[in-house]
């Protein structure tokens, strides 16, 4: 049985020596965490691994590793700047985003008014002009009399009046 295990263990010797060479070759004393290995596989595939026992034992034993070392990250000083006690408008839209979501969403809210309210108006002179000319609406064949022509007319011209001013006030 002895003799059986002889050629196992020289196997195993054999294929975890230039592991072992590998991993004492580091001249800094540096963790061996602090490499990436590199090689290339039979089908000539380019690998890059972080820990060695990924490395097939066929590359090792070929010695077609390349062992690249790894620096720490660069330290980025950090410094905080304090907030204002009253911050402006600009610096609280650009801190969060709902204040601009919420101004986004009146100015669209004013767009629609504002569409709704021109509409309006233009349907309103419509049938002003038509009051004016005698008429209730463009199919009527029946004029009307002077005092709902006049009635009609300054109904017309309120609401027009009121439309205007919510216009202005809109478009500020």
């Amino acid at each position: 049985m002895t003799r059986n295990l002889f050629p196992l263990v020289s196997i195993a010797l054999v294929l975890a020596y230039p592991c072992a060479a590998l991993a004492q070759d580091d001249p800094d004393g540096d963790p061996e965490e602090n490499y990436i290995y590199q090689y290339v596989d039979e089908d000539g595939e380019l690998h890059f691994v972080d820990d060695l026992t990924l490395v097939p034992q066929s590359v090792i034993a070929a010695n077609k590793l390349t062992k690249i070392p790894v620096e720490a990250p660069a330290q980025v000083p950090t410094t905080t700047t304090p907030l204002p006690d009253n911050p402006s408008p600009a610096s609280r839209y650009e801190t969060t985003g709902k204040p601009r979501e919420e101004e986004a969403a009146k100015k669209a809210s004013a767009a629609a008014r504002l569409t709704d309210l021109r509409t309006r108006r233009e349907e309103l002179v419509v049938k002003m002009t038509l009051y004016e000319e005698g008429f209730l609406d463009a199919d009527s064949k029946e004029p009307l009399t002077d005092e709902e022509t006049e009635r009609l007319v300054v109904q017309c011209q309120e609401a027009l009046k009121r439309i205007d001013d919510e216009i202005r006030e809109l478009e500020k």
